[in-house]
């Protein structure tokens, strides 16, 4: 986990405090949005500004290799590579991945970042533990 300063268009705000997670669905990419909805809207997320302050942002950062270009969905995440945080996590728990769009492996982003000297190591939260796999919401 990684703490880092907010970016974007409201930067007066707590710093972030981000991970990355990595599961299996059996369903559809559309049920784990609406999943990661439910988690911010249980976590009284209030959508008022964009970028703004929030309790909880859940991304969808890739599906496997699907890509997916709908209002109401777009995968792989269209800003997923603007997020420092992402460049160093990812490798970690998804890197024999493949980018879908671009064909690159996901380990190959680590420290590629320029902002990552803006970035705190956390210690890792209790519930999170290697033999427990990834958490599930």
């Amino acid at each position: 986990m990684l703490e880092t300063a907010p970016w974007g268009p409201v930067t007066s705000q707590p710093d972030f405090l981000n991970l990355v997670a990595r599961g299996s669905s059996g369903g559809q990419a559309s049920d784990l949005l609406r999943l990661a909805h439910e988690a911010e809207a249980a976590a009284c997320r209030a959508r008022t500004v964009r970028g703004g302050p929030r309790t909880l942002d859940v991304d969808l950062i890739f599906f496997g290799d699907l890509q997916i270009h709908s209002p109401s969905l777009q995968l792989p995440h269209p800003h997923w590579e603007e997020r420092p945080f992402v460049h160093q996590l990812i490798p970690e728990v998804a890197g024999d991945m493949v980018d879908p769009e671009t064909g690159r492996l996901l380990r190959e982003l680590a420290g590629v970042d320029p902002l990552a000297k803006n970035m705190r190591l956390v210690a890792p939260v209790p519930w999170m533990k290697a033999s427990q796999g990834p958490p599930l919401f």
